[in-house]
């Protein structure tokens, strides 16, 4: 099992719109591919850490859904949304193999 995790920094003044685009897109992904992502909030560190985390059976899996939602118009344009919410450069990537 592969645990994937997405997480980024919210601008100043914008945590309450990006924790919304966060929702907007982990509604996408159930939605549209079948994802039940959940998000989660760091609290007791950094201010506006905002994270979209989901499990998947394989690193093939990951790659599948990665190339669907790639060419997927609808995941474009909610992407868009996201650069005016968070700090340039700050989004973070990570996966785990789960035992």
């Amino acid at each position: 099992m592969i645990y994937f995790q997405r997480a980024g920094v919210a601008l100043p003044g914008k945590q309450r719109e990006a924790h919304d685009y966060v929702v907007r897109r982990q509604k996408y992904l159930k939605d549209a591919h079948g994802v039940d992502a959940k998000i989660a909030i760091q609290v007791g560190g950094p201010v506006g850490h905002i994270a979209l985390s989901s499990s998947h059976d394989s690193m093939a899996d990951i790659e599948a859904l990665r190339r669907k939602i790639m060419e997927d118009p609808a995941s474009a344009a909610l992407q868009a949304e996201a650069a005016d919410l968070f700090v340039p450069g700050e989004t973070r990537d990570t996966l785990w193999m789960t035992a």
